[in-house]
């Protein structure tokens, strides 16, 4: 079974612990409260990990109502895009995720953004993104 079996397997299995139920379903960059910037390096993400032809999906709900910004099922990734992340809550961030019930085992790596950070022109952006996200 490779990594996006898996995942979406481990997804599935979210689901039935009362998880995010939609995965196979939504398609497209999903809001969550966001600020602008970060709405912004969220749809880039999602964009150029999509046009790469990879299963992307957002604002996916795990067990114990946390969020996850971005999950890549193509390479077993999650994208957090986190404004002035502290080292203790980035460290907090990692140990949900990866601890999680249904899905911890499956991911092979978290990646944070903090959009401040980041160019506010949306070429500049994606650009600076392309170096960053992994693509195979």
């Amino acid at each position: 079974m490779n990594k996006k079996e898996l995942l979406r397997q481990k997804l599935g299995i979210i689901e039935k612990c009362g998880g995010q139920r939609e995965w196979n379903k939504k398609s497209g960059v999903n809001r969550h409260g966001d600020q602008y910037r970060h709405f912004m390096v969220k749809s880039a993400i999602y964009e150029i990990l999509s046009d790469n032809g990879h299963e992307v999906r957002t604002e996916v709900e795990i067990p114990n109502e946390w969020i996850v910004d971005v999950i890549d099922a193509d390479t077993a990734r999650i994208y957090e895009v986190e404004t002035n992340l502290s080292p203790a809550s980035k460290k907090s961030k990692v140990r949900r995720y990866l601890q999680a019930q249904c899905m911890g085992p499956v991911i092979e790596d978290i990646i944070f953004f903090d959009p401040t950070e980041l160019p506010t022109d949306i070429f500049e952006l994606k650009k600076e993104l392309k170096e960053e996200l992994i693509l195979n």
